[in-house]
């Protein structure tokens, strides 16, 4: 007799590199917005992942037009979407908290939750992540409580999705 065991779901992959500008947190949310559009996570995913890329850009080595940060995003449909934003490290200047500023690892905790975020790495390179649960009425949720995915730096002319391939 065969077993027939279940099958991973198929995988959505999207990585692609912006220049270290402040325009670029605007285009890292057009591109996720894109690659998430099915995603019941989607506002939440868009609005940490432009989070964590403004943090990049302004805290970071890669804050420069000769340099870049990565953005990784794995969606496994149905379970969870993992989020990447790597920098090219040095020391973070951390800003004073005002009404504008200073909250974004902030947000990033609030959304995820414990032991769903985190930032490693070094002065060489660091790597900021997060974990979304992917519950199918996350979209029903209480607005209040979500991210809009319109919030960060505007900026940068939208451009099309980069690679974004399927994993089985």
């Amino acid at each position: 007799m065969r077993i027939q065991t279940p099958r991973a779901p198929e995988a959505i992959t999207f990585e692609r590199a912006y220049r270290g500008t402040i325009d670029q947190a605007r285009r890292v949310r057009a591109d996720l917005a894109k690659v998430a559009a099915d995603c019941p996570v989607a506002d939440d995913m868009v609005l940490l992942a432009s989070e964590l890329a403004t943090n990049a850009i302004l805290h970071s080595k890669s804050g420069h037009p000769d340099r870049t940060f990565t953005v990784r995003v794995t969606l496994y449909p149905g379970d969870y979407a993992w989020v990447e934003v790597i920098d090219q490290g040095g020391t973070w200047a951390a800003d004073e908290f005002d009404d504008e500023h200073g909250r974004g690892p902030a947000i990033v905790a609030g959304l995820a939750g414990d032991g769903n975020w985190g930032i490693d790495g070094d002065a060489a390179c660091r790597a900021a992540w997060f974990r979304l649960d992917w519950h199918p009425n996350a979209k029903d949720r209480d607005p209040s409580t979500a991210g809009d995915g319109n919030r960060g730096i505007d900026g940068a002319t939208r451009g099309n999705v980069g690679p974004v391939s399927r994993v089985r």
